[in-house]
């Protein structure tokens, strides 16, 4: 249990290990078994190894994306709850963790894939743009539900000639 807790501290921040990825192999030291202390206790030395599988956060939303959407060129995204999906080795017994090259696991639950969102260049697209033309920016990005643009006074035509006094909000 200790060596569990452990790996788990030690899993890089942007990572994620998963129970079923964990293989742990514990060897006995056979010489010190069943030597009794004067308590009557039965003292005994065990090392234990544990080797995990660890997911860059990241490169599995990429992943995730491109198995769901798989013409896409944009895949500059990162996930949400990725830490809760089920994640299972197939034929675990029979995997060899410093041997095997390729492992077949399922990956199932549900989970947020979120695009990385840059907002400062979409400032820089929307300089000097007519407020009849910036949806145009977004017709290649079928992630983004839904776009909005405030202009004030409501009679301007087009957004503002400084990146300065334009506001974007993201919701996410």
């Amino acid at each position: 249990k200790k060596l569990l807790i452990k790996a788990k501290s030690q899993v890089p921040e942007n990572f994620v290990l998963y129970d079923d990825g964990i293989f742990i192999d514990i060897k006995y030291d056979d010489a010190l078994m069943n030597t009794k202390t004067e308590a009557g206790k039965i003292k005994y030395s065990a090392v234990g190894t544990l080797k995990g599988i660890i997911f860059d956060k990241d490169e599995l939303a990429r992943f995730l994306a491109l198995k769901k959407i798989p013409n896409l060129k944009d895949y500059n995204v990162h996930g949400a709850g990725l830490e809760n999906l089920t994640f299972k080795i197939i034929g675990k017994s029979g995997v060899d963790i410093d041997n095997n090259k390729a492992i077949s696991f399922k990956l199932s639950g549900d989970t947020s894939i979120i695009w990385n969102f840059d907002a400062d260049s979409l400032k820089e697209k929307l300089v000097g743009l007519s407020k009849y033309k910036y949806e145009e920016l977004f017709k290649d990005r079928p992630m983004v539900e839904k776009v909005e643009a405030v202009l004030s006074p409501t009679w301007l035509t087009s957004f503002p000639d400084s990146i300065k006094k334009i506001e974007v909000i993201v919701e996410e």
